[in-house]
């Protein structure tokens, strides 16, 4: 295949599968179980590697065995730690986690910004491919955040209830 910027437009980045082929995978491909698979798929989505590693780690820590990857956590934390409008952040998080998309005015909002180099979540555009986005989220919107991933979405929930006053 030839890779320039006449086919450039032609490949769609996927950071996970739909739902329908991750759960083909796990139970056809890998040989899960059902409530296994499903278990899975709420908490990695259709994130393929995250799945696979889980798995590994299912394997040997077996009833010590942690789903939620305590670095994500990390990543929530340091968003909450930002110098600007503390009750924005919070709400965009909340967003994030309860809809999975948060509505932005402008591409380079400083929140945006944060969440992104946080590696929290990243700004999408009416029109682009993001698996999993229900169309019905965007309302008037053309421009706003989405998980980095299923398990990040988790994350930024447990946070915030954690740190719950």
């Amino acid at each position: 295949m030839d890779f320039n910027l006449k086919n450039f437009t032609e490949f769609i980045y996927a950071g996970e599968v739909p739902p329908n082929e991750m759960y083909k995978l796990l139970t056809t491909e890998w040989g899960v179980g059902d409530h296994l698979a499903l278990a899975l798929m709420d908490h990695y989505g259709g994130h393929i590697w995250d799945t696979y590693l889980a798995l590994i780690r299912l394997n040997s820590k077996r009833e010590n065995f942690i789903a939620l990857n305590p670095q994500l956590s990390q990543g929530v934390v340091r968003c909450l730690d930002f110098v600007g409008d503390k009750t924005q952040m919070r709400k965009t998080l909340e967003q994030i986690a309860e809809n999975g998309f948060a509505p932005l005015i402008k591409q380079t909002d400083p929140i945006a910004e944060v969440i992104s180099k946080n590696n929290v979540g990243g700004v999408v555009q009416l029109g682009s491919t993001a698996i999993g986005l229900p169309k019905d989220v965007w309302g008037k919107h053309d421009i706003g955040l989405i998980p980095s991933k299923q398990s990040t979405r988790l994350a930024i929930a447990k946070v915030l209830e954690d740190l719950k006053v």
